[in-house]
């Protein structure tokens, strides 16, 4: 069985490694047994913005985990080729 429910009250903003997390969606699902969160998430760093895109997670430390990652992504891309240009890869 499976079902999903919205577990908070959104839109919530946090700041993570420096940059800006909005977290647009969140609602939870549990799929054989395991309980899951759906995450939709947009990331500021350095005047950068990306698309919103979605984490999947078992619990609050993984999604900071996946998020860190994707943040490090970002800032990756922004320092190898400006944030111009960052801005136009990551189509925010």
């Amino acid at each position: 069985m499976t079902y999903a429910t919205i577990f908070n009250i959104l839109p919530q903003e946090m700041e993570v490694d420096g940059c800006k997390v909005t977290v647009m969606e969140a609602l939870k699902s549990r799929v054989l047994e395991q309980e899951w969160m759906h995450l939709v998430v947009q990331v500021t760093c350095r005047g950068v913005s990306t698309k919103p895109f979605t984490i999947d997670a078992r619990s609050p430390r993984e999604f900071r985990a996946k998020l860190k990652t994707e943040i490090a992504k970002l800032k990756m891309l922004i320092h190898l080729h400006g944030p111009s240009v960052a801005q136009w890869l990551v189509g925010g």
